[in-house]
């Protein structure tokens, strides 16, 4: 139904811990099940890895709904596997 990875400081980020690949089912989309598992990455990175900051590499055309879950968007833009992301940051 839907998918997330999580990994800690220098497994993918050099200096933060973050989470990637998040994935929602078609036929489920719409439920907020993508908010729910995000805000639960978040947790998971907050309370298992010592850390003030959490990174992610998002799409850009979904920087609105990491926004809107608190993220802020830092830095830089660029292509990754062909499709355009943004360098969000999440320090609540």
């Amino acid at each position: 139904m839907a998918y997330a990875r999580i990994f800690d400081k220098g497994d993918y980020y050099e200096n933060n811990p973050g989470f990637g690949r998040v994935a929602v089912e078609e036929k489920e989309r719409g439920k907020n099940y993508g908010k729910e598992l995000v805000k639960k990455c978040i947790e998971v990175c907050k309370n298992n890895f010592d850390t003030k900051e959490i990174k992610i590499s998002a799409q850009e055309y979904l920087e609105k709904f990491y926004l809107d879950l608190g993220f802020e968007f830092r830095g830089e833009r660029y292509i990754e596997d062909g499709i355009p992301h943004c360098a969000m940051y999440y320090n609540k």
